[in-house]
């Protein structure tokens, strides 16, 4: 089963659905209002061709607003598709994101790029820090906002990995209470890979936002392929998100990180899923983060 059914099995489905005329992209608008401190936030999703080859898929936000997260799928990879980039445009005017195998698989597989975007906000930045190019692994970065400003979301990528490298994880500081400012993100090997790669980290920021807070969600231990869900409370809605796994290191990896609406519960939802490429050494989970704000 894909990640589109297991998916649905848990979401009751994307709000206000349109295809958009002459393009493969879909459109979902908020299942709930708009934050008055973030207007015009809808998140807009393009499914890429379902096929056997490498391929890389962009989604524009509406003229006139920009973005303000980056997310990304793979579907009916079954662990043997990474996300390569998750990349957010340095003008914020679109995402894309790459799929790559991570060794030859004959099954046919899609990938989705996800972006979320609003009216211009004050302050609005695009922010980009990479790693040394060289064979190491893992190799760590962290990306920061300028000072004084507060995470709305981010992206990721891969230089040079050829798919035997991939983000494991990107966690944000904040929590409970507190904006993010910044996000810590590793990037792992899974077979042992001579070439030369870099990591990369985005992030997009902005003047602070009323209710600012990070919310974060873990799935339970496991050795099967696994999801975790991270909703923001109260009058609240998520501006981005992204993801983290634990001790699934080289043989886990992620195959969903983004932003979706879901209609059951009436709100957009930080939604991320990891698969095991090899079989894990150890119990291993998810946590998906929220970066939240008030309506």
């Amino acid at each position: 089963m894909g990640n589109v059914a297991r998916r649905s099995a848990v979401l009751a489905g994307l709000c206000a659905v349109a295809v958009i005329a002459g393009t493969a992209s879909v459109l979902t608008g908020p299942a709930t209002p708009a934050a008055a401190s973030v207007p015009g936030i809808a998140t807009y999703i393009h499914l890429s061709t379902k096929n056997s080859d490498d391929k890389t898929v962009t989604i524009n936000c509406p003229k006139g607003k920009k973005v303000i997260d980056a997310g990304g799928e793979i579907e009916s990879g079954y662990g043997k598709v990474i996300m390569d980039d998750v990349f957010p445009d340095p003008d914020l005017n679109f995402v894309s994101v790459t799929g790559l195998e991570t060794d030859s698989y004959g099954t046919s597989w899609s990938a989705e790029a996800v972006v979320t975007c609003a009216d211009p906000l004050p302050g609005l930045e695009w922010i980009k820090a990479q790693t040394a190019t060289n064979s190491v692994s893992p190799k760590s970065l962290t990306v920061a906002c300028s000072a004084g400003k507060t995470v709305l979301g981010n992206g990721y990528a891969i230089t040079g990995g050829a798919g035997e490298a991939w983000v494991d994880e990107a966690v944000p500081n904040g929590g409970r209470g507190v904006a993010a400012t910044k996000v810590d993100l590793i990037g792992v090997e899974g077979d042992a890979y001579s070439g030369d790669w870099r990591l990369d980290g985005f992030l997009i920021c902005a003047d602070p936002l009323p209710g600012q807070q990070v919310v974060s969600v873990s799935s339970t231990p496991t050795t099967t392929d696994t999801r975790t869900e991270a909703t923001c409370e109260g009058l609240q809605i998520p501006t981005g998100s992204t993801a983290e796994l634990h001790y699934g290191t080289g043989t886990v990896v992620l195959a969903a990180d983004s932003l979706l609406e879901d209609t059951y519960l009436d709100e957009r939802i930080a939604w991320a899923y990891g698969e095991e490429n090899d079989e894990a050494d150890s119990d291993w989970w998810i946590t998906s983060y929220a970066f939240c704000v008030d309506r």
